[in-house]
């Protein structure tokens, strides 16, 4: 049987997905009556007022300054990077919709292991070259397929995925020495003042639509807070890789929420061809668990 940590590790990771799976449906809301500067600018402007509550009511906040003056170099990076994530997260879904959006970001699953081949000189073994393989060609599939041509749209996501996956990458390397909720709370600032500093740049912000108030109030805070602590508390249980094969699932959810809100149904091409990369990038996680172990 497995033991209690366990169970708490897999029911953190799987109350998060149904969370995350928010973020996808909530974003394509608020961008219907706002554009991106103004959608993420407040969204993680909510996210932001969510973790600091959270930090300010909790034992962790004894911690906050210690830590800071110790790895503010890799807070800073992992923030800055989700930051750009998140930019390329809202412009995707705005481009080629919420599902799509969520299938593809998986694709930074294989960038990770594209940089460990390149920088730290580790070799694909078997089941890794498939599993790119398999995410390479839903990638293609969904991309260029004639019944609805994505072309250079899905590059929004594939940024976006790629920094993701760099900053889970640090986080993984360094949840040992840096809570969940302190690593959330220094990363909700940094996407806060990225974000901010592209909408100022750019000059596109403007006051909200009113329709949209409540679920930037609600959802940022249950999908970039709340999920972000469980998962990466997650970590500690059930390891990264198990954590990250089960928040693998999470496009699914969007597909699922996105057929109860909108009636929206995929093209059974790109339903096939996010499962694929689904498949692929779970095979290059545990592939790579393997690899490590041996």
């Amino acid at each position: 049987m497995p033991e209690m940590g366990d169970i708490k590790g897999y029911a953190y990771v799987l109350i998060a997905v149904f969370m995350i799976a928010m973020s996808a449906n909530g974003i394509d809301y608020v961008l219907q009556g706002n554009n991106v500067e103004t959608s993420s600018f407040l969204w993680n402007l909510s996210a932001l007022i969510g973790a600091s509550l959270i930090v300010v009511f909790s034992k962790e906040r004894a911690n906050l300054i210690p830590t800071l003056k110790k790895y503010w170099k890799v807070l800073a990076i992992v923030g800055i990077f989700q930051g750009i994530a998140m930019l390329g997260w809202f412009f995707s879904i705005q481009a080629i919709g919420p599902e799509i959006s969520s299938f593809l970001g998986r694709i930074g699953t294989l960038v990770l292991v594209i940089l460990s081949v390149v920088f730290l000189n580790e070799k694909f073994n078997f089941g890794e070259a498939f599993g790119a393989a398999l995410v390479l060609l839903g990638v293609y599939i969904i991309t260029f397929s004639p019944i609805e041509f994505l072309g250079w749209r899905v590059i929004y996501i594939v940024i976006g995925g790629s920094f993701y996956a760099v900053a889970q990458l640090l986080i993984k390397k360094n949840i040992k020495d840096i809570t969940p909720l302190i690593f959330t709370f220094t990363s909700s600032v940094m996407i806060f003042l990225t974000i901010l500093g592209y909408a100022l740049a750019s000059g596109n912000l403007h006051a909200p639509n009113l329709d949209s108030l409540p679920v930037l109030a609600a959802i940022p805070v249950l999908s970039e807070v709340v999920a972000v602590i469980l998962v990466t508390s997650s970590y500690n249980y059930i390891g990264a890789g198990k954590s990250q094969v089960i928040r693998s699932a999470f496009p699914f959810v969007v597909v699922i929420y996105s057929y109860v809100l909108y009636r929206t149904v995929l093209l059974a091409h790109q339903f096939f061809s996010g499962t694929l990369i689904i498949a692929g990038a779970v095979l290059l996680i545990l592939s790579r668990r393997n690899s490590v172990k041996q």
